[in-house]
């Protein structure tokens, strides 16, 4: 009877005390964490969380301070803050598993609700672990600056107090052995819930085998992020469960985890999110740019040419992958309606013979884009090339290559068709490579010609279309005339000198194109070493009837001849313009005057050349 009268009362005692003495431990540390964080902001001068960051001395400092806390009450013991979406480890204290500063802290369910409110009320919060997956007692405390709160400071000492608490228990389990049996089941199931609420708390987020988030951190990110800012892409590996039944599951898994690592590594980390959104479903979320309307290209491009590059051989067995993908950037309804439109293109993808990407068609930007890329992949790109010619002999000096994207309806494309849509993008560089390798190989082949190629100062800066450059042998790259256009503004003048300035000594003939409307005239013309200087057309067609036109022409060509610049006047269109730069002194001319672009033929001919193309 006395002990079922124990057991009958253990609750009420064990709740009691329980109660008790987190109440105690609160104050106490309520108390000591007020007076700690008062002397780490002093120290901060108020800026715990970028002097933190920056500091390494105040770091350590701060890892002192807190020390006299980290006693062995107490457990965890942490500073996280809020970081574009994300919670991060500021510095973490903690008795064991310690995170890095700046790891990702993954807040459960009820955390995140706790945090928002933190942030609302800007008070402290008090978590009392009443139920077996939780245990003892979390202070939650906000860090603020300038009045709002920007960080949190965790301090958790639910061991100790479950420890305490037990000795209670023990004591009265002397006096009935069920009670004892009952004190062993409570303190086994406290354990374990324990070890399961730390593990689920790093893992209940990401997926086992690939490492990506999963669906339950999607469904918690989607309670803070506005989908309508990012572009909702759903790739699915092609044949998939032929894969596994053809090679095993083993197999299938490991293909899995290195499309997981290119999709990844194929995003930007600081932006964009990736889930495993299916069996061999990823779904991507990529921060839309407004400044660039090709970004999303520009990933999905990656996506499919690292994929389409890496050796998925996997053991004895040579596996070919490929991947098709859904991609919606317009304006949803909700997640859900994002996701079936992405999900609707997917299906057009894999209908159209898989391995390519489809666009949700409603905006007219991307399927404009996507036709651009179809003609690239094709290879439906040409060039017509137009001579600049001596004005005294008329003999060709080189040709300026004109690219063309062939297309079946409208015969041809040029340049302002397209040139302004894809500039910035993965399809821009990719088709100045093209033009690149195909020029170089005409010089190649006819070794009396030289071919203009016209470039951005962006392109002169792109590692890797300067590799494709400096990969040409000295003897071609001596006959191919650089023209860098001097429309675009340059951030760094200083940079671009020094890339055009290694490409010269690579045997490069430099050029400066459209000179007289840009933003850096008078710097190029002043610092770099130029070989051609091609003025603007506009400024030509002024030069008849304008005198302000005519006299800077006059006074830039005497500029260049004193420093053995050549000059080349665009736009010549009659013979009138054509007596007008000569009588200016100007050495070169290109325009309809002389002739239209046409196909490389018409200029094979040795006899129409300078020297003999020399």
């Amino acid at each position: 009877m006395f002990g079922l009268l124990v057991y009958t009362y253990i609750p009420t005692v064990e709740e009691f005390l329980k109660n008790s003495i987190i109440k105690a431990f609160i104050s106490v540390y309520d108390e000591i964490t007020d007076n700690a964080l008062s002397a780490v902001k002093k120290e901060a001068s108020g800026r715990i969380i970028y002097r933190l960051k920056t500091d390494k001395n105040l770091y350590n400092k701060t890892q002192e301070i807190f020390s006299i806390i980290s006693g062995s009450q107490v457990k965890y013991l942490y500073i996280i803050y809020h970081d574009d979406g994300l919670y991060r480890f500021l510095i973490d204290l903690s008795k064991e598993d310690r995170a890095e500063a700046g790891e990702i802290f993954v807040p459960t369910i009820k955390e995140i609700k706790i945090l928002s409110k933190i942030d609302k009320t800007g008070e402290k919060y008090t978590v009392y672990h009443e139920d077996s997956e939780e245990i003892g007692a979390t202070l939650i405390k906000p860090i603020k600056e300038n009045g709002t709160v920007k960080a949190y400071l965790f301090v958790d000492f639910s061991v100790q107090l479950i420890e305490a608490v037990k000795k209670v228990v023990h004591f009265f389990g002397i006096l009935s052995y069920f009670v004892l049996i009952v004190s062993t089941v409570f303190i086994f199931l406290t354990a374990y819930f324990f070890i399961k609420t730390v593990y689920l708390k790093n893992k209940a987020f990401v997926d086992p085998l690939t490492k990506v988030y999963n669906r339950n951190y999607l469904n918690e990110l989607l309670k803070f992020i506005d989908i309508n800012s990012y572009a909702v892409i759903l790739v699915d590996v092609d044949f998939f469960k032929k894969i596994n039944d053809t090679f095993g599951h083993k197999v299938g898994d490991e293909v899995l985890k290195k499309v997981a690592q290119l999709l990844k590594s194929s995003i930007r980390s600081d932006e964009d999110y990736i889930f495993r959104f299916g069996g061999e479903e990823f779904l991507l979320l990529v921060k839309k740019d407004r400044n660039d309307r090709g970004q999303i290209l520009n990933v999905v491009n990656r996506i499919f040419d690292s994929i389409r590059n890496f050796d998925f051989g996997l053991g004895d067995s040579q596996v070919r992958i490929t991947v098709s993908a859904g991609i919606f950037n317009g304006k949803a309804k909700n997640f859900e309606d994002a996701v079936k439109k992405a999900d609707s293109a997917l299906y057009r993808a894999k209908r159209e013979g898989r391995n390519r990407y489809e666009f949700y068609i409603e905006d007219a930007d991307f399927p404009y884009l996507l036709q651009i890329n179809e003609l690239i992949e094709k290879r439906e790109v040409f060039f017509e090339y137009q001579p600049v010619v001596d004005l005294n002999t008329k003999k060709i000096v080189y040709l300026e290559a004109l690219i063309r994207l062939k297309n079946g309806k409208e015969g041809q494309w040029k340049p302002e068709k397209f040139r302004d849509t894809i500039k910035g993008t993965f399809l821009y560089s990719k088709l100045t490579k093209l033009a690149i390798e195909e020029n170089v190989k005409l010089v190649e082949k006819y070794r009396h010609i030289k071919i203009g190629i016209n470039l951005l100062p962006s392109d002169v800066a792109n590692s890797s279309i300067k590799s494709i450059l400096c990969s040409v042998d000295r003897k071609t790259a001596e006959r191919i005339v650089l023209e860098v256009v001097e429309t675009e503004e340059v951030a760094s003048f200083s940079d671009i000198t020094k890339h055009i300035t290694q490409l010269k000594k690579a045997g490069y003939i430099i050029a400066v194109d459209d000179f007289g409307s840009g933003y850096s005239n008078f710097d190029y013309l002043l610092n770099l070493e130029m070989d051609y200087l091609k003025f603007n057309s506009g400024l030509i067609a002024e030069a008849v009837t304008n005198r302000r036109s005519e006299r800077l022409i006059q006074m830039v060509v005497q500029f260049c001849k004193e420093f053995n610049i050549k000059t080349i006047a665009e736009f010549v269109e009659n013979q009138q313009v054509c007596k007008k730069i000569l009588s200016l002194n100007v050495d070169y001319g290109q325009g309809y005057y002389f002739s239209k672009p046409a196909g490389i033929e018409k200029y094979v001919d040795i006899a129409l050349w300078e020297t003999n193309g020399k």
